[in-house]
């Protein structure tokens, strides 16, 4: 309804709209196929009453094809806010797109909805494909219907549980990119020359590392006695010593680590005595 017009009609490019819209095609058709089933179920039933929808269900939230929803939902659901965002910039600044969402907002089938709206409801379909499998199986007495139906409950929770992760892995990717962004490298004189060198290229996001875990309220206190207020950046290859100035990070003195940027491979520790 939308996306074709945003770029036939409106003239966003496909880059544009596929960052408005992330992934909504393989969700449309993963939409199409559980229409295609339930379809199925209605034609083989009596007086139009569904008695037998258990495999239909398994067939849709299990396997191989809940493995295809949990790509299609991670990916939208996990990217929703910057896609949300990126709209309503487009939204302010282009007067075409404006007037083409309004008119396709009189068509019945988008029910007066505009496009953050839409993507909202997307976002909230597999809160309610649980709610719904829930209900069912509550309600299922046939002890056949009742296996299949749980089967497809679990598979439903296994998606949003999938889902949830890779929401937190997009914030955590995208936190660590905000302090690569402010990352302010200033070598100390104390520094080895070569170690130097491998410090101004330092990358946070060397080899698509994940953040793990970050604390910006450490107090670290030298061998001297001396206290200085740290920050603690742990990814999946790196231990980086930081400190925060004038909205910039850069890498902390340390007086008894050097450099402030370990490897985790060369990392050796033990337990507190």
């Amino acid at each position: 309804m939308f996306g074709k017009g945003m770029i036939a009609n409106v003239g966003l490019p496909v880059e544009a709209v596929d960052e408005i819209m992330p992934n909504v095609t393989s969700i449309e058709e993963q939409s199409e196929i559980f229409c295609v089933r339930l379809r199925s179920c209605l034609e083989s039933a009596q007086d139009r009453v569904i008695h037998h929808i258990g495999v239909a269900l398994v067939e849709q939230f299990c396997g191989e094809n809940g493995k295809a929803m949990e790509d299609a939902y991670g990916y939208f659901c996990s990217r929703h806010m910057e896609a949300s965002e990126k709209y309503k910039d487009y939204f302010r600044t282009n007067k075409h797109l404006r007037q083409f969402v309004e008119k396709k907002k009189l068509d019945p089938r988008c029910r007066r909805l505009d496009v953050l709206e839409h993507l909202l409801l997307i976002s909230q379909r597999l809160s309610k494909y649980n709610t719904l499998l829930n209900s069912l199986v509550k309600q299922t007495k046939d002890k056949g219907e009742l296996k299949a139906t749980q089967e497809a409950y679990d598979g439903v929770k296994t998606i949003s549980h999938s889902v949830d992760h890779a929401i937190e892995d997009r914030k955590l990717e995208l936190r660590l990119n905000a302090m690569q962004n402010r990352l302010e490298i200033r070598i100390h004189s104390r520094l080895d020359k070569r170690v130097a060198k491998r410090l101004k290229r330092l990358d946070l996001r060397y080899r698509e590392s994940r953040l793990i875990y970050e604390n910006s309220d450490v107090i670290w206190r030298g061998s001297g006695g001396k206290e200085q207020e740290i920050m603690i950046v742990l990814t999946s290859r790196l231990l980086v010593f930081l400190v925060e100035k004038d909205e910039k990070y850069q890498l902390a003195v340390l007086q008894d680590i050097q450099p402030p940027v370990i490897r985790l491979r060369r990392l050796m520790s033990r337990s507190v005595a």
